[in-house]
């Protein structure tokens, strides 16, 4: 399959790699159809690319990568809708806000991160608790 995105340009895709959100995306209840993009060769980031409307995509990253500690629970409504998957089969990623121009300031959304059955293709936004997890984690630390 091939569509145009406006960020990105022409993107070609095979069926089965499209995730697809059941409930949607927070602010994007409608939009259900996506498929991951790598940014660039060795890049941490990629884009997260609806296919059914070519201006929305979202930069995404493994928040690992950024936060090591980063843990998350996953409730069992939340597994029933990724059809109980094995939490070894879940994918975790957080949206990311870049800020080009002061890169300390582009930041991670670890209260809602996306969950995504690897398996089934399956994927869902949790929204964790703020009290344990940052919506604006700064990716790029100063060093000293």
């Amino acid at each position: 399959m091939r569509l145009v995105s406006e960020k990105l340009g022409e993107i070609r895709y095979d069926e089965s790699e499209v995730i697809t959100f059941p409930e949607g995306l927070l602010g994007f209840s409608e939009e259900r159809h996506f498929v991951l993009v790598d940014h660039q060769v060795e890049s941490p980031f990629k884009w997260l690319q609806s296919v059914d409307d070519s201006s929305l995509s979202f930069v995404v990253i493994n928040p690992i990568l950024v936060k090591p500690d980063y843990r998350i629970e996953i409730d069992r409504k939340d597994l029933t809708l990724l059809e109980n998957a094995d939490p070894r089969h879940i994918a975790i990623w957080t949206l990311v806000s870049l800020s080009p121009d002061q890169p300390e300031r582009s930041s991670t959304n670890l209260l809602g991160p996306l969950a995504i059955n690897q398996k089934t293709r399956l994927g869902k936004q949790l929204v964790l608790d703020p009290a344990k997890h940052d919506l604006r984690y700064p990716i790029f630390h100063k060093a000293g």
